[in-house]
């Protein structure tokens, strides 16, 4: 059952992609940076210690990471977003 919502997700992130590279919006954007803001808090989680900096900025950059992300993702290549 998790392997299937998994996939479904996956599917909805790609769907979401595809949707914003023929057409960028502000509101898709964002879509996609909900979609992907666990990755975002996992990663800052991990860093908090590591670094001097305070979660909220990490969250930031991390966040701007997935719209920069998402604005050079080459389908074409086959992998998936999160990767």
């Amino acid at each position: 059952m998790r392997s299937s919502s998994n996939q479904i997700i996956k599917n909805q992130s790609l769907e979401i992609l595809t949707t914003y590279q023929k057409n960028p919006s502000p509101q898709i954007r964002n879509r996609l940076v909900d979609m992907n803001i666990g990755l975002v808090r996992r990663e800052a989680q991990r860093w908090l210690h590591n670094s001097g900096e305070t979660f909220d900025d990490l969250m930031q950059v991390g966040s701007i990471g997935v719209i920069r992300a998402s604005e050079r993702c080459d389908l074409q290549k086959g992998y998936a977003f999160s990767s």
